[in-house]
């Protein structure tokens, strides 16, 4: 009898083209829970309750979003500064329109950080499981 332990993928990346913009495709990461839970486990510190003297448990939500980031958006093609400016506030002086974003996971986080909808996009690929089926 096979172990169902034996046989879960802990990630899997798929590639998902951005809705309305097709120049735009990026590769995001679906993590098990208990592999999410690992990671958040690196951004969780103790600190005493001022009020209660008791120790608590407290999520660094700086480290928690580099972190996700990092393993949940794992590369992408076609993202230009102008695309960026679509998805999120930018100063639109300091750039060409045109020119091509690198991929890093610095930019990867600052685009969750400072993008809601693109936050919101990101979630809803990895709240259904059937976009990493094959």
């Amino acid at each position: 009898m096979m172990n169902i332990a034996n046989v879960v993928l802990r990630s899997k990346d798929t590639e998902f083209t951005y809705p309305g913009i097709d120049a735009l495709k990026v590769t995001i990461r679906y993590n098990t829970s208990e592999r999410l839970t690992e990671l958040r486990k690196e951004c969780v510190k103790t600190i005493m309750d001022p009020v209660h003297g008791v120790p608590v448990e407290d999520l660094d939500m700086d480290k928690w979003n580099a972190i996700f980031s990092t393993h949940t958006i794992v590369g992408w093609e076609g993202l230009t500064w102008g695309i960026l400016a679509e998805l999120m506030l930018i100063d639109e002086s300091k750039v060409d329109a045109k020119e091509v974003i690198t991929y890093s996971t610095e930019n990867a986080a600052a685009i969750l950080a400072g993008s809601k909808t693109f936050d919101a996009w990101v979630s809803n690929c990895l709240a259904d499981i059937s976009n990493f089926r094959n």
